[in-house]
């Protein structure tokens, strides 16, 4: 269908920033097809090229000062790997599209090597919770017993509390 205002299905730069879409989306849009190539320009692609530019603004957030130069040998290697893609696509007639798939890969192994890394980290702090709380019902128990406060009843409390914590950091641990 041809584009006119008066039909309107025409927007200038300024009417798409007036409308609230950010000029990087609009460049990222634009650069999501090769320049050889018609752009079948639409708000809902706006809408989603806006949401991937949103993603790759997080995604530098979450790793900016996270990695020190070949400190992780993974995201050394994705990065080689992406680099490397990334200049194929270049040398592909300016091939942009190609481009942004290697950048939304990249992306989306690093996101899922950081929540494996998140999650081995809530793991032992789990673990780390456990451990301490162990100590500190050893701790009471020993207070108790020498004070004399301690009962038997208090001990077999106390041994009981132990052994059930145990068990469920045994069960969320399988």
């Amino acid at each position: 269908e041809k584009m006119s205002k008066s039909v309107g299905n025409f927007f200038t730069l300024r009417d798409l920033v007036l409308k609230g879409y950010k000029p990087s989306a609009i460049r990222y849009l634009l650069a999501s097809v090769p320049y050889r190539n018609q752009l079948n320009f639409t708000l809902d692609g706006l809408q989603g090229a806006t949401t991937s530019v949103e993603r790759l603004r997080n995604f530098r957030q979450r790793l900016s000062g996270k990695f020190a130069d070949g400190s992780s040998l993974t995201m050394t290697r994705l990065g080689e790997h992406t680099s490397k893609r990334l200049r194929d696509a270049m040398d592909d007639d300016l091939n942009t599209a190609q481009a942004q798939a290697a950048i939304a890969t990249a992306v989306a192994q690093s996101n899922a090597q950081q929540a494996q890394i998140e999650a081995a980290g809530r793991q032992v702090t789990e673990a780390q919770a456990a451990l301490s709380f162990s100590k500190e019902q050893d701790a009471r128990a020993q207070q108790l017993l020498k004070t004399g406060a301690g009962t038997v009843q208090n001990a077999q409390q106390t041994t009981s509390d132990l052994k059930q914590k145990q068990a469920a950091y045994d069960a969320a641990e399988a």
